[in-house]
């Protein structure tokens, strides 16, 4: 879960990659307060013969609200909200909540939204190479150790919005994560109940 939620906070760089050669990108960026959206994960596992398949709900308001819910096949999520934390699993009676805000990894994936978010174009320079595709962009961890399991990243945008359609994680075993994001809202009210566990 780890690597699909820090995989999130790319989803604040469209601009940074175009903004030099079309300013009118990062005007409509900047615009972007709220995002819902549904997505369908698929994991490819070399120790797999099919993929295994989930899917969910992802809400994002700025400046800091991240929640990203497993509806299949098993209810789970994660909620990341300024400084506090927290992640669940199943529902209704049998839902078990805590609290992960003092944990280390939920303090790195806080502080790496809050670099996408504020488009810290040093910071992700700094971790990111990055190369343009035909609306998209790659990005590959400069840190190259033995550490660094994330062989690329590639962002796939959707041509009528101004949104990530399509995440792929490849590893460097060779194991692959793709998300495909759809019914994308941009702007639109989150209601309170959706932005709790």
């Amino acid at each position: 879960m780890k690597h699909i939620i820090f995989s999130l906070s790319f989803l604040f760089i469209v601009s940074p990659v175009f903004a030099a050669a079309d300013t009118s990108v990062y005007a409509k960026f900047t615009e972007i307060k709220t995002i819902e959206s549904d997505f369908t994960m698929y994991k490819h596992l070399s120790i797999a013969q099919r993929p295994l398949v989930s899917k969910g709900k992802f809400y994002f308001e700025r400046p800091g609200f991240l929640k990203w819910v497993y509806t299949s096949p098993f209810p789970s999520g994660i909620i990341l909200d300024g400084k506090k934390a927290w992640s669940w699993r199943g529902e209704g009676s049998e839902k078990q909540i805590r609290n992960i805000s003092s944990q280390p990894f939920a303090k790195i994936m806080a502080r790496q939204i809050y670099i996408f978010v504020s488009l810290d174009l040093e910071q992700i320079g700094a971790r990111y190479n990055m190369e343009e595709l035909k609306n998209g962009i790659i990005l590959r961890p400069k840190d190259n150790s033995a550490k660094q399991t994330m062989d690329m990243i590639k962002l796939h945008f959707s041509p009528e919005q101004d949104a990530v359609e399509k995440v792929e994680m490849i590893e460097k075993s060779g194991d692959k994560t793709v998300i495909d994001f759809t019914n994308v809202n941009l702007n639109s009210h989150i209601p309170q109940e959706a932005k709790e566990p």
